[in-house]
């Protein structure tokens, strides 16, 4: 992946409006500045639209609270660090405690009534969408920086943004595109259609299917390209406003989301002023029609939006320029946080579920940062066993958690291992890829056994179906480790673990097959499960073998259980064994159910 990130540091002067007749001279000065081949950024707050618009201007009340409407440098040049494929080495941090207490100025009875109200006004023909937002507040204790970097880490997206206005510190974790212009050319790229992303890929892309062909996020996302397209035509020459992507999906680390471009070409005496009059605010986070939505918003959101659903970005005299939508956008002023949430609101949209999104929307700021690798052992004897299925499961593990993978740099340093090998020897190598691309390998003689019966322990601990990392094979798996040494110590070669449901899911090291009344059943993935390689070859040369939900009380009256991985095959299990406080007992053994 290609990526730079730009510094701006040591403005000449600092370009600002506070009221809305200012928001016309910051523009011409903009314009003054990039003719002295000046580079402008900043952000626009979401209010500033009312200045392109006459009908508006009674909108903007005398609440400051929100900040400026406008904030740009003006500079130099700014530095600009490009990042080119993978990383070396990752630098480690650590941050003080994420915010306990997070408030929303909106409980969910007022949110349901603003959502009725805005479903009446459709039903009236008022509107055919409105983009309902509150606010979210809390106080913090970190820094600047450390939220930065956390929200980053935790939210890793294209349009990442810090700035630093003197008054206050604004951090955007932005996925979306407002606008890009690259001489005449133009293109925006609105969000609108989100579905939670599936735990493991398969999971992800059936969700990404069905998002893509869902008729109501279709329809919500028609009808801002039909706006965006409209608004494109004020400023572009006739004809050049086409869709080259329609209901496109993107991956984010929560959710998945609908995307479509709309690109023109611009008319060739167009100003910033013009474009910013034509597309600002973006119609993604107000509705449909514009005007009169934004009015509809203005009655029933509470406290003005600010910079966020405004736009962040930098002008370049080269006549390139980038700016976001400013979503999962915090404004920070000494320990008082705040950020904007909010969903797009059509008829049938249900306000409960419609609250809960804008809930969720909060999470990323108390989520804990738990980094990993990605694992894969596999068996030398000879050759890799199962090698294409290891760098298969990988590069998706890969692909789901955004880690960088060179397939052909990861087969290289697994063949250069085994040149060392002495012939006719087994040996267990371990991979580990950081998130960076950077690949480990370490070794170990695996000497040649009889497939002898092994006994399990039934693992003390629940494992939680929804815990996404259970279906791809990683390093954080503190909870399978421990529960694997105390096996061990009760000469068990592996633990087994039940989810929350009580339903079987896996060992820490094996996947788990068993045999009913000559029945050949493995738990589902959906339990919360690796999708193991040997259990996915079991799946494809034996037919007759089903993935089922199993409860415990299931697998007990099993005639026979088995355990299996890539590297030991597939082993007989002989007993099973669970740990109480009145010590250890047997509750299932090969041909005798207890």
């Amino acid at each position: 992946m290609d990526a730079r990130s730009l510094l701006f540091t040591e403005p000449e002067r600092i370009l600002s409006a506070h009221t809305l007749d200012e928001v016309p001279r910051i523009f011409a000065e903009i314009e003054a500045a990039l003719n002295q081949g000046m580079y402008i950024a900043g952000f626009l707050a979401y209010e500033a639209g009312f200045a392109f618009e006459k009908t508006l201007h009674p909108l903007i009340g005398t609440n400051t609270s929100a900040g400026p409407l406008a904030w740009f440098g003006v500079y130099r040049s700014p530095e600009t660090f490009q990042h080119t494929g993978p990383i070396a080495e990752p630098e480690t941090h650590t941050s003080p405690a994420t915010p306990q207490t997070i408030t929303l100025d909106a409980d969910e009875s007022t949110y349901t009534e603003r959502v009725e109200r805005i479903r009446a006004l459709i039903a009236a023909g008022h509107t055919y969408q409105a983009n309902l937002t509150f606010n979210a507040q809390w106080q913090e204790h970190r820094t600047p920086a450390e939220i930065f970097r956390h929200i980053m880490r935790t939210q890793p997206v294209e349009y990442g943004a810090l700035i630093h206005t003197g008054n206050a510190h604004i951090l955007s974790a932005s996925p979306e595109l407002f606008l890009q212009r690259e001489g005449y050319r133009i293109k925006t790229k609105p969000m609108k259609g989100t579905a939670p992303r599936g735990r493991w890929t398969q999971e992800d892309d059936m969700r990404a299917e069905w998002l893509r062909n869902d008729e109501k996020n279709r329809s919500e996302n028609l009808m801002i390209v039909d706006l965006l397209r409209n608004d494109l035509g004020r400023i572009c020459e006739p004809g050049s406003v086409h869709v080259p992507s329609l209901f496109d999906v993107e991956r984010l680390p929560t959710v998945l989301q609908m995307t479509s471009t709309i690109e023109g070409t611009l008319r060739e005496s167009c100003s910033y002023t013009d474009i910013f009059r034509a597309l600002f605010p973006c119609g993604s986070i107000v509705g449909a029609p514009k005007i009169r939505t934004m009015q509809i918003l203005h009655e029933l959101e509470s406290q003005p939006r600010g910079v966020y659903t405004g736009a962040i970005g930098y002008i370049a005299p080269d006549g390139h320029a980038t700016f976001s939508v400013a979503i999962r956008t915090i404004v920070l002023r000494g320990a008082n946080a705040r950020m904007g949430v909010g969903s797009g609101i059509v008829y049938d949209s249900k306000p409960a579920d419609e609250f809960e999104e804008c809930r969720s929307k909060t999470a990323f700021l108390q989520k804990q940062v738990e980094e990993f690798e990605l694992i894969e052992t596999l068996l030398w004897d000879s050759a890799y066993t199962f090698f294409d299925e290891h760098l298969e499961r990988l590069a998706s593990s890969a692909r789901y958690f955004d880690f960088f993978f060179d397939r052909a740099r990861v087969k290289e340093a697994l063949h250069s291992t085994t040149r060392t090998f002495a012939c006719g020897t087994r040996h267990r190598v371990r991979l580990t890829l950081n998130r960076f691309g950077v690949p480990a390998i370490t070794s170990s003689p695996l000497p040649h056994s009889e497939q002898q019966p092994i006994s399990v322990m039934l693992a003390a601990d629940h494992t939680n179906s929804k815990n996404t990392l259970l279906f791809h094979k990683t390093t954080a798996r503190a909870q399978y480790d421990t529960a694997f040494h105390r096996a061990q110590n009760l000469r068990c070669q592996d633990a087994l673990f039940i989810n929350e449901h009580h339903q079987v899911t896996e060992g820490a090291i094996h996947n788990i097959v068993f045999v009913k009344d000559g029945r050949w059943l493995t738990p589902s993935l959906s339990c919360g499960l690796l999708p193991g390689v040997y259990r996915n070859h079991l799946l494809r040369i034996k037919p007759e073998l089903t993935e089922k939900e199993i409860t415990l009380e299931e697998l007990l009256s099993a005639d026979e259980i088995y355990l299996c991985n890539s590297v030991r095959g597939l082993r007989k299990a002989e007993r099973l064994l669970q740990e109480s406080a009145a010590g250890v007992r047997l509750i299932w053994e090969s041909n005798r159910k207890i």
